[in-house]
């Protein structure tokens, strides 16, 4: 089974920026020690992302609301 992760980045010139989570300590610890995104990672995505109809709760498991 792979592993899906999602990321957010707000990128500014601050030098002193803080972090807003929602992460539990051990989430946090979790994905700091993480590996960066690689080439492959980021090919990955695009591909993905080329054919992706916008179904947000498709992707999570979740069934259309009508």
């Amino acid at each position: 089974m792979s592993q899906r992760y999602m990321i957010t980045a707000v990128i500014n010139d601050k030098k002193n920026a803080y972090i807003v989570s929602d992460l539990t300590d051990e989430e946090f610890t979790k994905f700091n020690q993480a590996a960066a995104p690689d080439t492959n990672d980021v090919l990955d995505m695009h591909a993905y992302l080329k054919d992706f109809d916008g179904d947000f709760s498709g992707l999570f498991g979740y069934k259309k609301c009508k």
